[in-house]
């Protein structure tokens, strides 16, 4: 009986090695890419909330209330005495993140959703982008190894 034994060349595994290695370093990248937009865009908001925060003035009880100029999408409420101040979160079927300034003892909220649609857009579009990076990956290895065993005759 003969036995045939599959034999790699060396150069070959260092290859696969390397190929293994890029695509580990491609997911790596993408999820830092993720990890970040996803820091950019809360951070967007908190941006935004403090500066509409600052805009407004402070409350003087003898004077009657003064009608408020904010977007659409952020809620603000004055109270007497703020509990808490700076940032936190309040989640009801939406989850909001909120702003106390004791300065003015304005409170505003404004909702992530719109910052998690973006992200989730990002996301799909950074998967998308991993898959044709292997893919692109892959085909490369098989071009090198039918290469390679085209010149060397490697089994």
């Amino acid at each position: 009986m003969e036995h045939s034994k599959e034999t790699i060349y060396e150069g070959i595994l260092r290859v696969r090695q390397y190929g293994v290695f890029l695509a580990l370093a491609f997911a790596v990248l993408h999820i830092l890419a993720f990890l970040s937009i996803q820091w950019i865009e809360r951070n967007e908001i908190r941006q935004e909330l403090v500066q509409w925060s600052q805009t407004l003035p402070k409350v003087d009880p003898a004077e009657p209330a003064k009608e408020l100029h904010l977007p659409e999408d952020i809620l603000a409420l004055h109270v007497d005495k703020l509990e808490r101040t700076g940032f936190y979160e309040m989640k009801t079927d939406k989850e909001y993140l909120a702003y106390a300034n004791p300065n003015n003892n304005y409170i505003l909220a404004k909702s992530e959703e719109s910052a998690k649609h973006e992200v989730l857009h990002f996301a799909t579009i950074l998967g998308m982008l991993f898959v044709g990076d292997l893919l692109l990956l892959l085909g490369w290895w098989r071009f090198t190894r039918s290469k390679v065993q085209e010149l060397f005759e490697v089994a």
